[in-house]
Protein backbone atom coordinates (compact mmCIF):
# COMPACT_ATOMS: atom_id res chain seq x y z
CA UNK A 1 0.00 0.00 0.00
CA UNK A 2 2.07 3.04 1.15
CA UNK A 3 2.08 5.33 -1.88
CA UNK A 4 0.09 2.94 -4.09
CA UNK A 5 -3.65 3.75 -4.40
CA UNK A 6 -5.80 0.96 -3.05
CA UNK A 7 -9.46 -0.02 -3.08
CA UNK A 8 -11.41 -2.19 -0.67
CA UNK A 9 -14.59 -4.11 -1.44
CA UNK A 10 -17.46 -4.31 1.09
CA UNK A 11 -16.23 -7.87 1.76
CA UNK A 12 -12.85 -6.52 2.91
CA UNK A 13 -10.87 -7.62 -0.13
CA UNK A 14 -8.23 -5.10 -1.19
CA UNK A 15 -6.56 -4.49 -4.53
CA UNK A 16 -4.03 -1.98 -5.80
CA UNK A 17 -5.18 0.54 -8.38
CA UNK A 18 -3.21 1.31 -11.51
CA UNK A 19 -1.05 4.40 -11.68
CA UNK A 20 -1.07 6.74 -14.67
CA UNK A 21 1.93 6.16 -16.97
CA UNK A 22 5.00 7.93 -15.66
CA UNK A 23 3.77 8.36 -12.06
CA UNK A 24 4.99 6.39 -9.04
CA UNK A 25 2.31 7.26 -6.50
CA UNK A 26 -1.25 8.52 -6.14
CA UNK A 27 -3.98 8.95 -3.57
CA UNK A 28 -7.70 8.23 -3.76
CA UNK A 29 -9.92 10.98 -2.38
CA UNK A 30 -13.44 9.84 -3.21
CA UNK A 31 -15.25 6.84 -4.68
CA UNK A 32 -18.81 6.20 -5.81
CA UNK A 33 -20.13 3.09 -7.54
CA UNK A 34 -17.55 1.92 -10.07
CA UNK A 35 -15.60 5.21 -10.05
CA UNK A 36 -12.94 6.87 -7.93
CA UNK A 37 -11.05 10.15 -8.09
CA UNK A 38 -7.77 11.22 -6.57
CA UNK A 39 -4.51 13.01 -7.17
CA UNK A 40 -0.96 12.37 -8.39
CA UNK A 41 1.98 14.68 -7.70
CA UNK A 42 3.03 16.60 -10.79
CA UNK A 43 5.76 19.16 -11.32
CA UNK A 44 6.94 21.81 -8.90
CA UNK A 45 5.97 25.47 -9.21
CA UNK A 46 7.40 28.13 -6.86
CA UNK A 47 8.65 25.36 -4.59
CA UNK A 48 5.23 23.68 -4.25
CA UNK A 49 4.24 20.35 -5.78
CA UNK A 50 1.33 20.75 -8.20
CA UNK A 51 -1.23 18.01 -7.65
CA UNK A 52 -2.98 16.62 -10.74
CA UNK A 53 -6.44 14.99 -10.64
CA UNK A 54 -7.08 11.43 -11.85
CA UNK A 55 -10.17 9.24 -12.31
CA UNK A 56 -10.29 5.45 -12.00
CA UNK A 57 -12.89 3.17 -13.54
CA UNK A 58 -12.98 0.50 -10.84
CA UNK A 59 -14.79 -1.98 -13.11
CA UNK A 60 -12.14 -1.92 -15.85
CA UNK A 61 -9.09 -0.77 -13.90
CA UNK A 62 -8.51 2.15 -16.30
CA UNK A 63 -6.96 5.34 -14.90
CA UNK A 64 -6.88 8.74 -16.61
CA UNK A 65 -5.25 12.07 -15.84
CA UNK A 66 -7.86 14.81 -15.97
CA UNK A 67 -7.45 18.11 -17.84
CA UNK A 68 -8.79 20.17 -14.92
CA UNK A 69 -7.15 21.77 -11.89
CA UNK A 70 -9.12 19.45 -9.62
CA UNK A 71 -12.28 17.41 -9.15
CA UNK A 72 -14.62 18.04 -6.22
CA UNK A 73 -16.63 14.85 -6.53
CA UNK A 74 -17.59 11.86 -8.61
CA UNK A 75 -21.10 10.53 -9.22
CA UNK A 76 -21.98 6.85 -9.26
CA UNK A 77 -22.33 7.09 -13.05
CA UNK A 78 -18.75 8.41 -13.38
CA UNK A 79 -19.58 12.06 -13.94
CA UNK A 80 -17.06 14.46 -12.40
CA UNK A 81 -17.82 17.64 -10.53
CA UNK A 82 -15.29 20.36 -11.38
CA UNK A 83 -15.57 23.65 -9.53
CA UNK A 84 -13.55 26.51 -10.98
CA UNK A 85 -15.81 29.49 -10.29
CA UNK A 86 -18.41 28.24 -12.78
CA UNK A 87 -19.10 24.58 -11.88
CA UNK A 88 -18.85 21.97 -14.60
CA UNK A 89 -20.10 18.35 -14.79
CA UNK A 90 -18.00 16.10 -17.05
CA UNK A 91 -19.20 12.67 -18.25
CA UNK A 92 -16.83 9.69 -18.62
CA UNK A 93 -16.89 10.19 -22.42
CA UNK A 94 -15.58 13.76 -22.01
CA UNK A 95 -18.80 15.61 -22.79
CA UNK A 96 -19.57 18.35 -20.30
CA UNK A 97 -22.23 20.74 -19.13
CA UNK A 98 -21.60 24.01 -17.33
CA UNK A 99 -24.03 24.64 -14.47
CA UNK A 100 -25.96 27.88 -14.93
CA UNK A 101 -25.53 30.83 -12.64
CA UNK A 102 -28.34 32.28 -10.56
CA UNK A 103 -30.16 34.93 -12.63
CA UNK A 104 -29.97 37.53 -9.85
CA UNK A 105 -26.21 37.19 -9.31
CA UNK A 106 -23.54 38.78 -11.49
CA UNK A 107 -20.52 36.50 -11.47
CA UNK A 108 -17.70 39.01 -11.32
CA UNK A 109 -14.82 36.84 -10.12
CA UNK A 110 -13.65 33.26 -9.87
CA UNK A 111 -15.13 31.63 -6.80
CA UNK A 112 -18.54 33.27 -7.20
CA UNK A 113 -20.00 29.75 -7.45
CA UNK A 114 -18.72 26.66 -5.68
CA UNK A 115 -19.90 23.08 -6.11
CA UNK A 116 -19.02 20.50 -3.49
CA UNK A 117 -21.34 17.51 -3.89
CA UNK A 118 -22.96 15.52 -6.70
CA UNK A 119 -25.68 12.85 -6.58
CA UNK A 120 -25.15 9.27 -7.80
CA UNK A 121 -27.03 10.00 -11.05
CA UNK A 122 -25.17 13.29 -11.61
CA UNK A 123 -28.39 15.31 -11.77
CA UNK A 124 -28.25 17.10 -8.41
CA UNK A 125 -25.32 19.27 -7.39
CA UNK A 126 -24.93 21.04 -4.06
CA UNK A 127 -22.84 24.15 -3.67
CA UNK A 128 -22.99 27.83 -2.87
CA UNK A 129 -23.02 31.26 -4.44
CA UNK A 130 -20.94 34.12 -3.05
CA UNK A 131 -22.85 37.39 -3.03
CA UNK A 132 -22.98 40.41 -0.75
CA UNK A 133 -19.83 39.18 1.05
CA UNK A 134 -21.41 35.88 2.15
CA UNK A 135 -21.89 32.36 0.79
CA UNK A 136 -25.48 31.24 0.26
CA UNK A 137 -26.43 27.56 -0.26
CA UNK A 138 -27.40 26.62 -3.80
CA UNK A 139 -28.68 23.39 -5.36
CA UNK A 140 -28.71 22.68 -9.07
CA UNK A 141 -31.30 20.16 -10.29
CA UNK A 142 -30.44 19.09 -13.82
CA UNK A 143 -32.27 17.12 -16.49
CA UNK A 144 -30.92 15.12 -19.39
Amino acid sequence: MGEQPYRWTPQGVGAALALPDGYRRASVESARGEWAIGMVPGGTRSGAVQMLPVRWNLATGAVNLLPFPGANGVAGNGELLVSDGAPLVVAPDGTSRRLPGHPDVRATEAGTYTAEGISDDGLTVAGAVYEKRAYRPLVWRCTR
